[in-house]
């Protein structure tokens, strides 16, 4: 079956990105905002990440919506590949994103990255967020 989000195209969509370099430490957890501005309903969305990391099996990643729904983007998956640079698209990952669908997008958005263990570190280079409205 089709979900409505899937038939229904939004009419508009913002693009949010955040360049921070902000430093990933062996056992500390960082986090970073985006602050969307427009009273819309998510019909779409998108999560971009840019970190660099010479183990991203060290890594949780987790967004935190304004509604305070936690989604876990990364879960310590990929042993010891470097860096992790990916897009996640409701389009094509409707579960990861069930929490966000239909719901209002303004508001704080919180990306929070714990690394979880030691001998590796990195940057959280950039990230973004994208809703489709």
């Amino acid at each position: 079956q089709r979900s409505l989000n899937t038939l229904v195209g939004p009419s508009e969509t913002l693009v949010m990105e955040h360049r921070v370099n902000k430093p990933i430490q062996d056992l500390k957890t960082i986090e970073d905002d985006i602050t969307f501005p427009l009273a819309a309903t998510i019909k779409e969305m998108e999560i971009t990440l840019d970190i660099r990391h010479s183990y991203i099996g060290d890594l949780q990643v987790s967004l935190l919506t304004p509604q305070n729904k936690e989604i876990m983007l990364h879960d310590r998956a990929g042993g010891g590949t470097d860096d992790l640079v990916i897009s996640l698209r409701s389009t094509q990952e409707p579960q990861l994103f069930t929490a966000c669908l239909g719901q209002p997008a303004q508001g704080v958005w919180k990306l929070r990255i714990a690394d979880m263990a030691q001998d590796d570190t990195g940057v959280l280079v950039k990230w973004g967020l994208a809703v489709g409205y």
